[in-house]
């Protein structure tokens, strides 16, 4: 018998649902709270940050690749356009060489004026796009020395005859010493600029030949000054050229009214239908051969009896070698029935060789009304 006082309850010694070993597992489920780690996110962030290095590296590669590209066929245009330009200025050196230094003493100065304009005019039309083109890395040495031979030549050309006409025109003392021991001064600037000029086209050249790739072009020689030219041999030249030297001529080469006459009387008159007023139109040609300015042209009416009754003077601006230009003044009043003198005269020049041309006097006789 089980002893007095002693209590025993079997089911405090057992759990009320037994745990099976096999729903714990050999690890507690508690162990992952024990210990975090962020290992996983760390591994995501690393591919990550490959993939974004990895594709930055093939957008950079993918991006200079094309600028080469771009900057290959950017550098093909400035070759082509440098080639074009290149064959006017070639042109230009020839004619230059042959019609203006081969023949300075039979030259007339307003053909060699002429020609100079021209030819500067050609040269600056030619190099307006290259000049305003964008320059490439690959071909930048080539385009710099090739920009330099351009701007010389340019002003080169520009400043010659001034520079020539400068040396021409000197003036001598007694002793036959120039007065002007510096007229020469100007032509020697411009020679040593077209001087730069084939220098520095030389020096693109040799910078072209040493590229590395295949020009698609093949560029010419261009020299404009032979061995040996300065301002002293072409003003040995040019001293008994008298073809050069100026001349200053202008005249009233016609003369035109309104109304317009209707017969020429024995005595010369113009006869002009009945008016109260006549106007005069003159044509001024220069016919010397360098450009003049400030003309000066008056008009008088004076009657047939000497007095002068009306007077009226324009001027003229510039006025190139050869070219005309027509001067109309205010209507002069006339009576009908009177006779009449109009004079056109143009103020003599300083050193003007003919001064003859410089008037033309027309007598008029105006109609009486019917």
């Amino acid at each position: 018998m089980p002893c007095p006082g002693e209590w025993r309850n079997w089911q405090t010694r057992r759990l009320q649902v037994p745990v099976s070993l096999r729903s714990w597992g050999f690890k507690s489920p508690l162990a992952h709270d024990v210990f975090p780690t962020d290992l996983p996110r760390r591994r995501g962030r690393r591919r990550t940050f490959v993939v974004l290095t990895i594709v930055t590296v093939l957008v950079l590669l993918f991006y200079a690749a094309s600028r080469q590209r771009n900057d290959t066929r950017e550098g093909i245009a400035y070759l082509i356009e440098a080639d074009s330009t290149a064959s006017v200025y070639r042109d230009v050196a020839r004619q230059f060489s042959t019609r203006i230094l081969g023949s300075l003493p039979i030259a007339q100065r307003e053909n060699l004026d002429a020609l100079m304009r021209q030819y500067s005019e050609d040269a600056q039309k030619a190099s307006e796009t290259l000049t305003t083109m964008r320059i490439p890395s690959s071909v930048a040495p080539a385009a710099a020395a090739l920009n330099l031979a351009v701007a010389a030549w340019n002003t080169g050309l520009e400043e010659f005859p001034q520079g020539l006409f400068d040396v021409v025109d000197q003036q001598y003392d007694a002793d036959g010493q120039p007065i002007d021991p510096t007229a020469s001064q100007a032509l020697e600037e411009a020679l040593g600029q077209l001087r730069l000029g084939d220098t520095a086209y030389q020096t693109f050249l040799d910078v072209v030949a040493g590229m590395e790739e295949d020009l698609p072009v093949d560029f010419p020689e261009i020299s404009f000054l032979p061995s040996g030219t300065y301002a002293s041999t072409i003003e040995a030249e040019v001293g008994d050229a008298e073809g050069l030297k100026v001349r200053r001529d202008v005249e009233v080469s016609a003369v035109t009214l309104d109304p317009k006459e209707s017969a020429v009387d024995d005595n010369g008159y113009r006869v002009l239908p009945a008016t109260d007023a006549v106007v005069v139109e003159a044509s001024i040609r220069n016919a010397g051969n360098e450009t003049v300015d400030s003309v000066r042209v008056s008009v008088t009416l004076s009657h047939s009896d000497g007095a002068l009754l009306e007077q009226a003077t324009k001027d003229i601006g510039q006025l190139e070698s050869r070219a005309s230009t027509s001067v109309d003044f205010e209507p002069l009043p006339v009576t009908p029935g009177g006779t009449y003198t109009i004079i056109v005269t143009i103020t003599a020049l300083p050193g003007e060789v003919n001064t003859e041309n410089n008037v033309k006097q027309i007598p008029i006789r105006i109609n009486h009304a019917s």
